[in-house]
């Protein structure tokens, strides 16, 4: 795994909280206290070609044990899965015997995958995604009182309107669109180029019926505003939104020298389960 961003946590004699993101291209790190809410550290990692889910694992366990975020430094711990293998299914029609057929029929019978489930903060959606086990038996072991969940889970709330949300990653967006008040998708795509991206942001505006110059796009993640992928994204969008941080967080020093909307991810996931 390569480094991205790094901003270290000093550890101090207050416990700290950690949220702990693991997608298929990235995982994030991010540590925080609260009453104030203050943003104590940030870790970001690329996964590389060369690495497998074992030695993503090994490489976790060495990262906790280094930086001092251990279970007994640390007072909650909440891990994300955003893995793209993940749908969504009505909550009435979900029966837990049947996980792992659906989890088969989605995503394939993918060999050293753990299937999970759980219920959306939307209440009448479930759910279903897939893990690597080599991964989650790390997590599992170096925090086993974490709470985990999908990060999608999380995501889905009451929106007004018509809004699309994108949160960047280094090689895959994930795409959340809610059209007239309603949650519609929830998906993700691999891309290598800003045309990618665009195209693969056309392409739901179109199969769901909106219009790219009407709908506001709220953007987030490993973008800013002078990359080629925005200014791509700018000429087919004309409501285009950098997410930022939001009022009453607290950063440590450090903070200052990148741009918020590369954590902003992990601060909602971390207002979420404050």
């Amino acid at each position: 795994m390569n480094t991205t961003f790094k901003i270290p946590y000093i550890k101090t004699d207050t416990p700290i909280n950690l949220i702990v993101e693991i997608g298929t291209s990235n995982i994030a790190i991010f540590c925080y206290s609260t009453f104030p809410f203050t943003a104590t550290g940030f870790y970001y990692y690329t996964v590389t070609e060369s690495d497998t889910n074992n030695t993503i694992g090994n490489e976790l366990k060495r990262i906790f044990a280094a930086e001092n975020l251990s279970t007994t430094s640390v007072e909650n711990v909440h891990i994300f899965y955003n893995n793209a293998e993940t749908t969504l299914v009505p909550t009435a029609y979900f029966k837990k015997e049947e996980l792992q057929n659906i989890a088969a029929l989605m995503f394939g019978n993918k060999t050293n995958y753990s299937n999970l489930h759980e219920t959306t903060n939307l209440q009448s959606i479930e759910n279903i995604y897939a893990v690597p086990t080599d991964v989650k038996n790390v997590l599992d072991s170096v925090f086993p009182a974490a709470k985990s969940m999908h990060s999608v889970s999380k995501c889905l709330q009451n929106i007004n309107g018509t809004k699309l949300f994108a949160t960047v990653y280094d090689k895959e967006i994930r795409l959340i669109l809610f059209k007239e008040n309603t949650f519609t998708l929830a998906t993700y795509f691999d891309y290598a180029t800003p045309e990618d991206v665009c195209y693969h942001l056309l392409n739901v505006c179109e199969r769901f019926g909106v219009n790219p110059a009407e709908i506001e796009l709220v953007i987030n993640g490993m973008i800013n505003e002078n990359s080629n992928l925005y200014k791509e994204i700018y000429k087919f969008f004309m409501h285009v939104q950098i997410e930022n941080i939001p009022e009453k967080v607290e950063l440590t020093e450090g903070f200052a020298e990148i741009a918020s909307h590369y954590y902003l991810p992990l601060v909602k996931l971390a207002k979420c389960v404050s």
